[in-house]
């Protein structure tokens, strides 16, 4: 649940948590676990990103690339310069991965599947698949499904 916010000049919140509406007690929730998902992502994310699309997808245009991690250029071009750097990731304009990469990328998604887990670790094996149901039900009516 997240914590009861009191009132502030720049950010007047004029009900409790408590007295709330449901949906915005719902949407507070989602921000506060979608932040917390962020910050445990933590640094180094965009060259884990690079890492895993190069094992998945196999040697690539650097263009392609930077387009599929679909991270901010800037950070993706950052990561490139270190991956490059550090000797994990070879080429110019196609871009692949060099044995050592291969297995930095393997770990890198090895340990994607272990934060993942990791995020719904509070939650019992019922809860899981009760919030997955109502997850994908929100997912298919937003996506008109």
């Amino acid at each position: 649940m997240a914590k009861k916010k009191e009132a502030c000049e720049t950010c007047p919140i004029e009900e409790t948590y408590e007295a709330m509406a449901v949906e915005d007690k719902l949407y507070l929730n989602w921000q506060t676990v979608a932040g917390s998902i962020r910050r445990r992502i933590g640094q180094g994310n965009s060259e884990r990103r690079l890492l895993r699309v190069l094992r998945r997808c196999g040697a690539m245009d650097r263009g392609e690339l930077l387009t599929a991690a679909a991270t901010r250029t800037g950070d993706s071009e950052a990561a490139l310069s270190s991956l490059l750097a550090q000797g994990l990731v070879r080429g110019e304009r196609e871009i692949s991965l060099t044995e050592a990469g291969e297995a930095a990328a393997t770990e890198a998604a090895e340990q994607q599947i272990t934060e993942r887990r990791s995020y719904f670790s509070d939650l019992s094996s019922e809860e899981k698949e009760a919030l997955l149901k109502m997850l994908e039900k929100l997912n298919n009516g937003w996506l008109g499904k």
